[in-house]
């Protein structure tokens, strides 16, 4: 299944903190993983290792590029938000998630343990249901075009490169949201990518664990 980024295609506030976006993006690529608890799988297989350049765009304007990269299973994702880099790196094997900050030269640790995937899995709508609508060029690329119908009734469509099975683009029906992706080149990962600086202060994540913004509703 695509480790693409279903959290931050049901934001319903784009101007949510930049730290919490990139915490969701993350999130989504580490849930939608095949050996994530998803119960259900869109109809298309994703190389289990490549990188990729993602543009996020919301109906009032907002821009967010992303870096991403998966190796396995393993995900780190670099954006820059406020004039600030955030790097952020997930480690099913390891079960933490790790929020790099360089220029404070620190890094926050979060456990994904069964509750925090449980609070990412209601976020994320993981029980979303796919179905092919057909053949459909994006951007110049012969894709199929999926509709993903998520438990709430929120709609997405995907368009998937017919040929390489890379994604190209999803958009929320509404058009509150679209995602992006650039670049995508499928192959082996520098494992070092994977690994937060060793030379930098570690902290736990705020409240111990858990998504940010859970315990007040944001």
């Amino acid at each position: 299944m695509l480790a693409l980024v279903y959290p931050i295609l049901l934001v319903k506030n784009d101007a949510m903190n930049p730290s919490r976006l990139v915490f969701f993006i993350v999130a989504g690529v580490f849930l939608s993983w095949p050996q994530s608890l998803r119960a259900d799988a869109p109809p298309f297989t994703p190389d289990k290792q490549f990188s990729a350049d993602q543009v996020i765009t919301t109906k009032s304007g907002m821009t967010v590029a992303c870096k991403i990269y998966m190796n396995d299973g393993k995900a780190r994702s670099e954006m820059n938000t406020q004039d600030m880099q955030v790097i952020s790196i997930v480690r099913p094997d390891e079960k933490k998630m790790f929020m790099v900050m360089p220029s404070q030269k620190m890094v926050m640790v979060m456990n994904l343990d069964e509750k925090t995937t449980a609070q990412i899995n209601a976020a994320t709508g993981d029980d979303g249901k796919f179905e092919t609508v057909g053949p459909e060029t994006m951007d110049g690329v012969a894709c199929t075009k999926y509709k993903m119908t998520t438990k709430d009734n929120k709609v997405f469509f995907w368009w998937v490169n017919t040929a390489t099975k890379a994604p190209v683009k999803i958009a929320a029906d509404d058009g509150s949201i679209t995602l992006d992706w650039k670049n995508y080149k499928a192959g082996p990962q520098d494992p070092a990518l994977f690994e937060p600086p060793k030379d930098y202060q570690t902290v736990a994540m705020p409240g111990g664990g858990g998504m940010p913004g859970a315990a007040d509703g944001q």
